[in-house]
């Protein structure tokens, strides 16, 4: 993996702890369809492209799913 800069870090609100941001990778895929399995939660037809997680030394700390919205004009 390349170096992360320190703008995709940011301390965690919900640990207190420095964590780094980054896109889904197709091998995440095991341990986000698991959480949310045990959430009760179907994963459906989740692409990876359509995740972030969110990592502390190299593990997965949490993740998020994305949905694109209409464009807001402005």
């Amino acid at each position: 993996m390349g170096r992360i800069s320190i703008k995709n870090k940011d301390m965690s609100k919900l640990t207190g702890r420095l964590v780094s941001v980054r896109h889904a990778t197709e091998a995440d895929m095991w341990f986000i369809e698991e959480q949310l399995k045990k959430n009760n939660i179907r994963p459906g037809s989740l692409n990876y492209s359509e995740c972030v997680v969110s990592t502390k030394n190299g593990d997965i700390a949490g993740f998020g799913m994305l949905k694109r919205l209409e464009k807001i004009s402005g």
